[in-house]
């Protein structure tokens, strides 16, 4: 395979198969490029790099608990700069290009017509359309909903409770959806730019298909023009789901799949790349666990620390093309790691 040097590839580390490597600064360490698969589609031995320096800040302000991040049909990047009440747009290089004020942003995702909607685990959706040429203004808020509990004898206590939207991400087709996941209810709610109502999408329970712990959401396009939609939940079992995008049934019935018993109890948000590979982030644990297509468990890498190497707290994932991008929130910082395919022996 053709190789490269990576150019700013420092202290980095590959964890594959169990073993670690640490790549010191000064060692040129040739990359094969190009991800393979085999005829399956599964993604085939991987290598994830830690590239540093990492992002620390954009326009001259150090980031602050940076709670997501995204890229764009823009090919941009967008950092949910929280405690900062801004929205960052950095080129692929981290190159400051411009901010958007709203207060405290966890997730933002962009549309096919560049217009960009953010939640900030509040019931408001809020939206920045391409051609208004402004800042972030409320949008949309999702309904209260009742929520009882039992207490003895056949009696329960109820109360009205304010959603908190978390995650959210929009459907690559012409439909024009956007999918965010309400906290207190775990489920996840749909609406467009042109019907504001947020709506229930799936059913509740814990059966495959079913949904009620929701955590993250991501989309996927697939061969056929159509795409997948991609829940975390925060359990194990169940603790990811693929759903068929126009009919929200369940992709993989099989119950013994890896991806529905691979992952930790934890609280877990989601990207997945051009392939379909899944890449689910743990936040407590500080690790990425990936899937294929199918489901497959693949491997995991990172780990919890301050140094060049830790992860402390991550909120947010992205992908854009072999590069993995994390908001990694207790360090201040968008961390990348290089993804590169390493040949059969």
């Amino acid at each position: 395979m053709r190789s490269i040097l990576p150019t700013c590839v420092c202290l980095g580390t590959a964890i594959l198969s169990g073993a670690v490597l640490v790549v010191g600064c000064g060692e040129k360490i040739p990359l094969p490029t190009g991800i393979q698969n085999d005829p399956s589609g599964r993604l085939l031995d991987t290598v994830y790099i830690a590239v540093v320096p990492h992002w620390t800040g954009a326009g001259g302000i150090p980031f602050v608990r940076p709670r997501g991040v995204s890229v764009g049909y823009d090919r941009t990047i967008y950092v949910c700069d929280s405690v900062n009440n801004r929205v960052v747009r950095l080129d692929t290089e981290g190159n400051f290009l411009e901010q958007y004020t709203m207060p405290g942003p966890v997730a933002v995702t962009q549309d096919r017509g560049l217009n960009l909607v953010a939640v900030n685990n509040t019931r408001t959706v809020w939206v920045r359309r391409f051609l208004a040429h402004g800042d972030f203004v409320a949008f949309a808020d999702a309904d209260s909903f009742q929520y009882c509990r039992p207490i003895g004898k056949g009696d329960s206590i109820c109360m009205w409770l304010l959603p908190r939207l978390l995650d959210i991400t929009s459907s690559p087709d012409a439909a024009g959806w956007f999918y965010v996941n309400e906290d207190w209810s775990g489920q996840i709610l749909r609406f467009t730019l042109g019907y504001p109502q947020l709506s229930n999408v799936f059913r509740r329970g814990s059966a495959i298909g079913q949904v009620y712990a929701a955590t993250g959401v991501a989309t996927s396009p697939v061969g056929t023009g159509g795409y997948r939609l991609i829940v975390t939940q925060y359990g194990p079992e169940q603790g990811v789901q693929y759903f068929d995008g126009s009919t929200k049934l369940p992709v993989i019935t099989d119950a013994s799949a890896d991806v529905y018993h691979r992952t930790l109890a934890d609280y877990k948000t989601v990207a997945a790349d051009r392939l379909g590979n899944v890449y689910i982030l743990h936040r407590e644990a500080a690790q990425v666990m990936v899937f294929d297509k199918r489901g497959r468990y693949v491997l995991a890498f990172g780990q919890q620390g301050t140094d060049s190497l830790g992860l402390s707290s991550p909120s947010g994932i992205a992908v854009l093309d072999e590069t993995i991008l994390i908001a990694d929130t207790g360090n201040n910082r968008i961390v990348r790691y290089q993804m590169t395919a390493v040949p059969e022996n």
